[in-house]
């Protein structure tokens, strides 16, 4: 109720398209940055989040377009920069698990399935795509109780 009311602090703007982010709320997300983004296209935290926005909510190019564009006017925004580690190393670990699984040592291929999870929790559209991985695996493993 409080962010609802704070229109006009551009903090509590930023709280709330994060807050937006975490809980899978990107269209409002989204929206509100169409709304504001001129008032605050300079500011690192507000990009960080617009590319966060685009990105969860499968528009992957372009929110890694926004935090490359951050980290080459912010070199010190350590948000952009740990997300695209962050992306680059989840696929890496995602290739890791599936040629794990191909190759049949499905436990391993769950540890990496399950790094990946730990890498960014909120990320549900690709989450929900490992989760399917991990459900898979142990089906294949016959640990109906876990998948």
């Amino acid at each position: 109720m409080i962010l609802e009311k704070c229109t006009k602090s551009k903090q509590w703007e930023i709280k709330r398209i994060e807050l937006w982010n975490k809980n899978g709320e990107y269209q409002k997300s989204l929206n509100r940055i169409d709304i504001i983004k001129n008032q605050y296209d300079n500011d690192s935290k507000f990009m960080f989040y617009q590319g966060q926005s685009y990105f969860y909510s499968g528009k992957t190019e372009a929110g890694k377009k926004i935090w490359r564009e951050l980290i080459q006017s912010d070199p010190d925004m350590s948000l952009a920069v740990n997300a695209l580690k962050n992306i680059k190393l989840a696929e890496n670990l995602k290739e890791k698990a599936n040629k794990e699984f191909k190759s049949g040592k499905k436990e391993a291929a769950l540890k990496y399935y399950n790094q990946i999870i730990d890498l960014d929790p909120y990320n549900r559209k690709f989450n929900a795509l490992i989760l399917g991985n991990i459900c898979s695996t142990y089906i294949s493993l016959k640990n109906y109780k876990e998948a």
